[in-house]
């Protein structure tokens, strides 16, 4: 399976609405504002920020974002893709 990689923010508005904050709690806790302008176009972010935004929240990194493959006109979330393969690779080994 070739195609992009891309990164989505989804989980993070999630986590923000589930744990009952805004936008703004993380520029309030010192994300800065070009940093969410970046998450809300689906840009990269560092790892640094990354890690600042799970102290903040207390989540891990899938809290935050997700990976997800875009092949033609098929969109596949990576981490099923990877959990689908290891479970072949363990039914079929080499």
């Amino acid at each position: 399976m070739g195609g992009a990689a891309i990164v989505t923010y989804d989980p993070l508005w999630k986590t923000l609405k589930a744990k009952g904050y805004s936008k703004s709690y993380l520029k309030k806790n010192g994300i800065d504002g070009k940093i969410m302008a970046r998450m809300n176009h689906g840009e990269a972010i560092s790892m640094l920020t990354l890690e600042r935004i799970c102290r903040i929240l207390g989540c891990g990194a899938s809290d935050v974002l997700d990976f997800v493959i875009v092949d033609g006109e098929n969109i596949f979330n990576i981490e099923i893709v990877n959990r689908a393969k290891r479970a072949e690779k363990k039914e079929n080994p080499d």
